[in-house]
This record gives C-alpha cells, structure tokens and sequence, in this order.
C-alpha cells in the first residue's frame, strides 16, 4: 500500500525508462535472495527464514510498483486508441500467468525432487509441514496426507510410518529451492521484455521529437505548437495530486469498493462453497467412510467453480475491452458491472441453486470492472500524473482490501458453531456490493455534470468527425457536444 504511492510518484517525477528497471531489479533481486535461502541448506533456520523475510519484503516493493509502471506503459501506447482493450489483454495474461502457476509448481517439485532424491524407491516420500499441507509430494495417499508433520517422512511400500531422515529433508529443501529459482527466471524473462520495450519505447521517442521538430520548421510562428510541445515535458508536481478532478477519486473509491468484495471472498470461496453448497449432504450419509468421500468430492468440486471467475477474466476481459473501446458509456457499465455482485450473493445465501451460476456472474462483474475503472483512470488525469494517479488508486485498493480482510476474518470467528456460519458474511459482501453501485451512480451523475467525459466511445467520435465534415482530433471529439450528448444513440 505505501509502496504504491512512491511507486507512483516515481513513474510520474523519474520517468517509466528509469522506475521500470528499479522495480524489476526489486523484484529479481528479492526472488533471487528468496530461492538463495531455501537453497542454502546448511544455514541454521534462523538465518534462512531472515533471508526468505527479505526476500519477500525486497520482493514486495516491486512487486507491486511494477504493475503501476505497466499501466502507464499502456496509457503511454493506448491513450487515444484501443485502451480498454490493451487492458484486458493484459489482464488476461496476468490470468493465465496465475493459472500456469497453480498447474505447474508441484510438477515442478516433484520432477525436481525426484532429481535430487537418491534413494529407495519403494519408500514413499512427503515433503509436508506442520499443518499437514504438503508443498508437494513424490507420491500421495490418504493416511500419510491426514496426518501433521513437522518434517518430511518415510513410508514404506505397505504405507507403515518409518521415521524422518536429514538427506530427505535436504532432498525436500532442496527441491523447493529449484522450483523458487524457475520463479527467479521468469522475473528474469520480464526483464528481457523489458530491455525490448526500452528499445521501442526510445524509437518512439526519437520519432515524436522529430515529428515536432518537423512541424516548427514548418509553421515556426504558431505557437501553440511551441505551447504545446513544452506542455509535454513538464514534470509531476505535487500540487497535481489536489488538482485532480473529483472524477477521479469516485473512480478510485469504486475500484476500492468493488476490489473489497472480489479478493477477500475469492480468498475464502473455496472453503465457502466446500462447507455451505457443496458438502451440505455430506453429514446425513450412514458411514464416516461415506461422510469422508463426500467432503473430499466438494472439496475437489469447489477449485473448479473458484476458477471460474479468474477463467472468465482471462477469456472475455480483452474483447470487453475492445467494445468499451468502440461503443463508450463507461459510466452506465461502471454501474451494471458492480449491480452484478448483488445477486451473486444473494443466490449464494439464500437458494441452492448450482454455485457456477453465481461465480459466472461475479466473473463478468470482474470483467466489466476491470475494463471500465482502471482505464478509466487514464482519462481523467492529465498524462503528467498518470503514473501517480494509478498509484493512488492501487494504495486505496490495497488499504481497503487489507481492513476488509480483517473484517472477513473477524465475521467468520464470530459466527463459528452458529447454524448459518456465512450468513452476515453474505450480508457485509452484499452491503458492499451496495455501496460500490451507489459509489458508481455517483461517478456516472458528477461525469454527466462534468461534460460526460466517460460517456463518448470510437463510434461516436467518427461519427462527429463525419458530420464535422473532417477528421478531428481526440480532444476536440472527446469535448464536442455533440459526442458528449447522453442522447447519442447507443
């Protein structure tokens, strides 16, 4: 959250070239010390687990930031074009990224322990901690994944308990070391993109310094190409930040409202939909046996239905993006996107109806929110203070969701042992979804009020560049009256 608001300032005041590499270099740096830590197996524990807390933290100041200096990069290349849409594919890869993430990190260990295991392969192996949770496992059976370990453990073939063994737990740590340094690759292939983007980014550079410089030879008494051209190099001040219309903030203020209920209730979804849709027959069965594959089928059953949110995102989110490009009416989608987190909630507490019907909802909640609000943002604010605008959006994000995540927390606690354990925490989602449909009533009121500045999409500033009888620029569309009409038809 802190770290959003530098970050910001810095994109804005350093420039992208600069805050791009200093994040990616927190970032390779703290994956790096990370993998370094787990690797090092002859450290005492203490030293390892200060060097993996800092590596965590270096890791968290890029971490973040870098997300902000990607956005900027988009407003930077999408500003008057495809925008929404550039948002949603990138979007969509982060989806993708998390997704080959949960798929493939216990392949990953387990084809790396089985590289540094050397021994009998009749035992069976599990690499688990003290909560029962295994990082991974070289083979997995129901007795041994029950229990709690406080260190990897030996089975043999007939599944009897044979003890621990200091190679395997170095086999263990060093397996995980190997998959945290595939991590520390990709940070590094980011920064390999990176390198690419700065080559384009500077022949884009050159290219409009030589535009401008063409047009002052060419008309070298206008000055409002002199005017203009200074304009662009002016730095971010932190009077700015109070100048930033009110828009803005509403925006700010949704994206945190909406993002309150997302994360926190995807943080606790699997478990939900487990305990209170999925496992609710499960306690009148016969047998334990029977009562024991119940539960472990909705536990299975409830990842799938979780996913469906993020799938979504990943699928739609750029051809979304590419209608709000097209069709415009931020305001009016702002509005029906988050009305959507209402009814999601309400099936979930109230009916028994199948949980994909609720979860397809909430995705394109998750999808209309991300495609109208975060782009939105670049409109709003001068291109000065994008970076520091997304900055603030980001640590007004992360401040909500980390109180609301404490008001989960506490919501649960009480309402254990009760015989609706999830009823108020359906009803705080539901209360939220409220305030973040009347924060977005709000936004589309005030942006009408303010010349409707979210209301004009690519169709209607052709069409006024038709019926101008030329082509016009995007601030004269984007300000003409005739585009800015609520009553263009959509």
């Amino acid at each position: 959250m802190a770290m959003s608001l530098v970050a910001g300032v810095l994109v804005d005041r350093v420039g992208l070239k600069g805050s791009v590499f200093l994040f990616l270099s927190f970032c390779l740096f703290g994956s790096a010390l990370f993998g370094l830590s787990i690797s090092m197996t002859t450290l005492q524990p203490d030293t390892r687990y200060f060097l993996m807390f800092a590596g965590r933290f270096i890791f968290g100041l890029g971490g973040g930031s870098i997300t902000i200096a990607q956005n900027a990069i988009t407003a930077y290349w999408f500003r008057n074009r495809e925008l929404a849409m550039a948002f949603g594919c990138t979007l969509t890869m982060s989806r993708l990224g998390s997704v080959l993430n949960f798929t493939l990190t216990k392949t990953l260990f387990n084809t790396f322990f089985g590289a540094f295991y050397a021994g009998d392969a009749a035992m069976v192996v599990h690499c688990e901690n003290s909560t029962g949770t295994g990082n991974g496992t070289h083979h997995h059976h129901g007795n041994a994944s029950s229990s709690s370990f406080s260190s990897p453990m030996l089975w043999d073939g007939q599944q009897n308990h044979t003890g621990q063994d200091p190679v395997i737990m170095v086999a263990c740590q060093s397996a995980l070391g190997a998959t945290f340094w595939c991590g520390s690759g990709l940070v590094a292939l980011s920064f390999g993109a990176a390198v690419y983007w700065l080559c384009m980014h500077t022949a884009e550079d050159k290219r409009k310094i030589a535009r401008a410089a063409e047009s002052l030879l060419e008309d070298a008494d206008d000055k409002d190409s002199t005017t203009k051209s200074k304009s662009t190099r002016k730095k971010m001040k932190l009077s700015d930040v109070f100048e930033m219309p009110v828009s803005f903030w509403l925006v700010v203020l949704t994206i945190c409202a909406f993002y309150c209920i997302v994360f926190p209730f995807m943080a606790i979804a699997p478990d939900y939909l487990t305990h209170a849709k999925l496992s609710s027959a499960c306690k009148h069965l016969d047998t334990p046996a029977a009562q024991h594959k119940c539960y472990s089928k909705a536990q299975t059953e409830a990842g799938p239905y979780t996913s469906l949110v993020y799938l979504m995102s990943a699928i739609i989110s750029p051809f979304l993006g590419r209608a709000v490009d097209y069709f415009g009416r931020r305001g009016s989608l702002a509005v029906l996107s988050t009305s959507l987190t209402i009814p999601v909630f309400l099936l979930l507490a109230h009916t028994d109806v199948n949980p994909a019907l609720p979860m397809v909802l909430l995705g394109l909640s998750y999808c209309g929110c991300a495609a109208v609000l975060w782009p939105t943002i670049q409109y709003l604010v001068p291109e000065k203070v994008v970076g520091s605008a997304n900055g603030i959006a980001t640590s007004v994000q992360m401040l909500g969701i980390g109180l609301c995540n404490i008001a989960v927390g506490k919501l649960m606690d009480a309402s254990k042992g009760t015989d609706k354990p999830y009823a108020s925490l359906m009803l705080f989602f539901t209360v939220l979804g409220c305030v973040s449909v009347s924060l977005a009533l709000l936004l589309k009121c005030v942006d009408a009020v303010r010349g409707n500045k979210l209301h004009a999409g690519q169709r209607d500033r052709e069409r006024a560049g038709a019926e101008e009888g030329g082509e016009m620029d995007h601030d004269s569309m984007v300000n003409s009256p005739m585009v800015n009409s609520p009553n263009t038809a959509l």
